[in-house]
């Protein structure tokens, strides 16, 4: 569970997350009928204002918002509740976050600020709009920075342990924002707010632009790193196996780092102030970030392959066992080589069945006895371990009496355990430390699968 203190930040950024959503949704709808003549604005609104509003709702306030909700969250869960400090820059960020955003908000509605989304100068917005703006990066880049003193508080405390996959993603999410908002805090803070208050006469243009895209490429990739996360963790717990392989899943991170900054040219292939070279070297640039792409991509195709395997290897072995026994009542023996070999008591009298194994399991001996009014072949079985699941997979061993029913007409008694892993390590034979399980039979009943 998630503390409530940490839950309630995540709240607080979900719901202002979504509520950036539906008024920016609702402006692009908007938008949809001012453009088919299907509506007529109030004159204190126009087109321009629909749009500026949409983009900067849904790029940047929506997404934002609803990432950081999201990485409290996991960060919670993952290294622990929040520590006081943390808990309280957590609180400093969203607090600055919102304010910057109701501001940029309210000169958008007000017609003071409709310069869309990429706010390209010439055109020119008022000096507050750009004033938070700026509040709104200062506002992430201290949450930022308190989940990143959350990171590092739990590796100070668990020296030489890997972190967990969640809390690497997270940081290396974080820091590739860090580096990306540079790009726009520069030219927020050096450019546009002394040229929108009237400050200085004139603006570089091609440096504002460049600039900015030196954010708005990496930003892509902040958008979209959250929703590889989900793949990575939450599709293989879906699926009931591991993710296919952590190191690559971390590599992968690591390289959108690398390749996502450097490559905001590709946006301004047209402008004649930037060379052909630079613009060139950039496009080459931004084909890379297809690598970790298609490492996640076959990550996950790994997984689901992981996934069938164990599905069908447990149908198999269930099917085998229950023609095993169903055919040789008496006697079957689970061995470690992959082969299920069931005889009669008749040594003469076996049959084999091979079924796919891609790891050790449990080694297990089972034999069927008839009831005659005791347990024949064992007379002591009160209080042994009793195993109540899978055969074929690490099971549960629950601690029951003999006579517990564990299926219609069938007792099954755990004398011994052994794994198979454990016994390779240590070099224990099967009989050593055999691991048998007695399959008591009611006098009624068919020996049949449990």
């Amino acid at each position: 569970m998630i503390a409530a203190k940490d839950r309630k930040i995540a709240l607080w950024n979900i719901g202002v997350a979504y509520t950036a959503f539906l008024i920016g949704t609702l402006c692009g709808l908007l938008q949809v009928f001012i453009r088919n003549d299907a509506l007529q604005l109030p004159a204190w609104l126009d087109y321009y204002q629909i749009l500026t509003a949409h983009g900067v709702l849904l790029a940047l306030i929506y997404t934002a918002f609803f990432i950081f909700g999201f990485f409290v969250t996991g960060m919670s869960k993952t290294l622990g509740t929040f520590g006081p400090k943390v808990w309280l820059f957590s609180w400093i960020g969203f607090w600055v976050t919102l304010a910057g955003t109701v501001l940029a908000t309210i000169m958008i509605v007000s017609g003071e600020a409709s310069v869309l989304y990429t706010f390209y100068a010439p055109l020119k917005a008022s000096g507050w709009y750009y004033v938070g703006l700026a509040l709104y990066v200062v506002g992430t880049w201290i949450s930022s920075f308190a989940l990143i003193a959350h990171y590092l508080v739990w590796r100070k405390a668990h020296k030489g342990e890997m972190s967990p996959l969640f809390a690497f993603m997270t940081i290396a999410t974080l820091v590739l924002w860090l580096i990306a908002c540079l790009g726009v805090v520069a030219t927020v803070l050096f450019q546009y707010i002394p040229w929108a208050f009237g400050w200085t006469d004139t603006i570089n243009v091609e440096l504002s632009r460049s600039l900015f895209w030196y954010f708005g490429h990496p930003l892509v990739y902040f958008w979209l790193l959250p929703a590889y996360m989900a793949w990575y963790l939450i599709v293989p717990k879906l699926l009931g196996v591991k993710v296919f392989s952590d190191s690559l899943a971390r590599l992968s991170f690591v390289l959108f780092i690398l390749f996502s900054i450097p490559v905001g040219f590709h946006h301004q292939l047209t402008e004649p102030g930037i060379s052909n070279f630079w613009k060139f070297l950039q496009v080459v640039l931004t084909f890379m970030v297809i690598v970790p792409s298609l490492m996640t991509a076959f990550s996950m195709f790994a997984t689901f392959e992981t996934s069938g395997r164990k599905k069908r290897r447990e149908r198999l072995v269930r099917l085998v066992c229950h023609a095993a026994l169903e055919r040789c009542p008496l006697y079957v023996d689970f061995h470690r080589d992959g082969v299920l070999h069931s005889r009669r008591r008749r040594r003469d009298h076996q049959c084999k069945f091979p079924i796919e194994r891609s790891r050790p399991q449990y080694a297990l001996d089972c034999w069927a006895f008839p009831h005659h009014g005791r347990y024949a072949g064992c007379d002591d079985v009160h209080g042994h371990d009793v195993l109540a699941d899978s055969v074929f997979d690490r099971p549960q061993v629950h601690q029951i009496d003999a006579k517990t029913r564990l299926c219609p007409n069938h007792y099954l008694v755990h004398r011994h355990a052994l794994d198979v892993n454990s016994a390779a390590r240590t070099g224990t034979t099967r009989s050593a430390a055999p691991d048998r399980l007695f399959f008591l039979q009611q006098p009624s009943g068919r020996t049949g699968m449990v």
